[in-house]
């Protein structure tokens, strides 16, 4: 049969007509052949269609319910650096941080910071994160380790991502001549008021003052313990509504 067809089409004569009969010669054999390409094909197809569904759902954002409102109000309001994806629930690092601060100080001033520390975290050199921790070392928002080191894979504690915010509005008040801390720190202590280290007291205070900072339901403030995500996210959208509304 393959002489037959090739015969055929040397005379010109090939045609469908001819394909069928050469394929109902060989009993079956080439349309078994054909239908399982074919469901092999359309088995790939569902698969590659789930591989895309399940990546899809990955870059949906997962949070906290109680992060969610302020979370979603912060992305539409354009204070984030990146749109809401993935699990945000998870310790944030000090690379992180730094890239939600600067965009929340150029939110609110309305114009690029300057970067005036080029150069001054070795490892921070040809990183993602290198303009954003120069620009706000250069704003006094934060500063390296002993050894000169930003670290910006370390986590952070809730005390010390209170202090760089903190900072943050002193920045905003040299920038816009207008005060934003209040004079009066005096708020209810708590519980675990006595673990806040002494240099983070006035940082944390005037934030909840501020209504920007809070504690658990135990009334704790959990110094120590790692800043998430989800809660950068909060408070970058609290300190920007607390700016606006004092606009």
């Amino acid at each position: 049969m393959k002489y037959l067809m090739i015969g055929s089409m040397i005379k010109g004569r090939y045609s469908m007509k001819t394909h069928l009969c050469i394929l109902s010669s060989k009993n079956g054999r080439v349309r078994s052949a054909i239908v399982r390409h074919l469901l092999l094909a359309a088995m790939l197809s569902g698969m590659l269609m789930m591989l895309c569904c399940a990546a899809s759902a990955n870059d949906e954002p997962v949070l906290s319910p109680w992060a969610k409102e302020e979370a979603f109000a912060a992305e539409e309001a354009g204070i984030l650096p990146d749109a809401l994806h993935g699990d945000l629930r998870g310790a944030g690092n000090r690379g992180q941080a730094v890239w939600y601060l600067v965009k929340l100080t150029e939110t609110v001033l309305q114009k690029e910071l300057p970067n005036t520390a080029e150069g001054v975290f070795p490892d921070m050199e040809n990183t993602f994160f290198e303009e954003k921790a120069e620009k706000a070392y250069s704003a006094g928002i934060v500063t390296g380790y002993a050894d000169g080191s930003f670290g910006a894979g370390n986590h952070i504690r809730r005390e010390e991502y209170a202090a760089m915010l903190y900072r943050l509005f002193q920045y905003l008040e040299r920038e816009t001549g207008k005060q934003l801390i209040p004079d009066d720190l005096q708020t209810r202590p708590y519980a675990d008021e006595k673990e806040i280290s002494a240099w983070a007291l006035d940082a944390v205070h005037a934030l909840s003052v501020m209504g920007i900072l809070g504690g658990d339901s135990r009334g704790d403030f959990c110094p120590d313990k790692n800043i998430s995500l989800e809660q950068m996210i909060v408070l970058s959208r609290r300190c920007w509504k607390y700016c606006t509304d004092k606009s």
